[in-house]
């Protein structure tokens, strides 16, 4: 990710999450990592939206196929290098965050994101989570639509959709 000077890494899992700044080259690091986000959290992935990085993360247990808790969870800084907070004003650092998708009648465990916006402005969240139908295929690879309401990311009900919005590939 980068604030528009430098690029940066963030990485971590259920120890941490960390941001470190990278070389010009971007082929090793130019600093020390920084702690951005407490062990409650893993897989992370910043992106830029307006004024604000997003810090979207997992969140939950990644054990038991129909019985995983995993959801995925975002925060929001004004920097890339934090504090990032959830709409309380409360930090990533101390365990909080807002829900972006949790569980449903049909999908758990979802986790493992990445935000991307296509060429027509809107942004998606591709990430896998476990279809109950069928838990032992594994994870199966789930993409939704996000809104912005209020500065926030939003995904319909807060919950994998059972089909997209519209294609994002036949335009």
């Amino acid at each position: 990710v980068s604030d528009g000077s430098n690029n940066y890494l963030t990485f971590g899992n259920f120890n941490g999450i960390y941001l470190v700044k990278l070389s010009s080259d971007g082929l090793s690091t130019a600093g020390n990592p920084e702690k951005i986000a407490s062990a409650a959290f893993d897989a992370p992935y910043i992106f830029k939206h307006g004024r604000y990085y997003y810090l979207f993360a997992t969140v939950g247990t990644t054990e038991g196929e129909a019985s995983c808790s995993c959801t995925q969870v975002v925060g929001r800084s004004e920097n890339i290098q934090g504090p990032y907070v959830d709409k309380g004003g409360e930090s990533l650092m101390d365990g909080s965050s807002e829900l972006l998708i949790g569980n449903s009648a049909k999908f758990v465990g979802a986790g493992h994101g990445c935000v991307f916006d296509v060429a027509d402005g809107s942004s998606w969240i591709l990430y896998n989570s476990y279809d109950l139908s069928n838990v032992k295929k594994g994870r199966t690879l789930m993409l939704d639509r996000i809104s912005w309401v209020n500065d926030w990311p939003l995904v319909r009900g807060q919950i994998a959709s059972f089909c997209s919005d519209k294609s994002v590939l036949n335009k």
